[in-house]
């Protein structure tokens, strides 16, 4: 409960909690998303790609929170995301 108070909690502003939510499903997808590419054998580098969005999710929720600096965090995963990721 107590990790749901901190980074899900009512004392948290609206977009934070958005903020939040987003990168803990990120980190889950990008765990599940190596998990898979190990099971059907799509490569290490496939594997170390998934892995890297991974802690890329769980760094931007970890600055975020640490420095409240959310804005600047939703700015950096805005361009990693739409003009690096889905373009490559």
């Amino acid at each position: 409960m107590l990790l749901f108070d901190k980074y899900l909690g009512k004392r948290l502003e609206l977009r934070a909690q958005v903020f939040n939510l987003l990168g803990m499903t990120g980190m889950a997808v990008g765990l599940f998303a190596a998990l898979l590419s190990a099971v059907i054998g799509a490569g290490a580098a496939n594997i170390a790609l998934n892995l890297a969005s991974s802690m890329f999710a769980a760094l931007m929720l970890y600055y975020a929170n640490r420095s409240g600096r959310f804005h600047t965090c939703y700015v950096i995963t805005i361009i990693a995301v739409f003009i690096i990721a889905f373009p490559a």
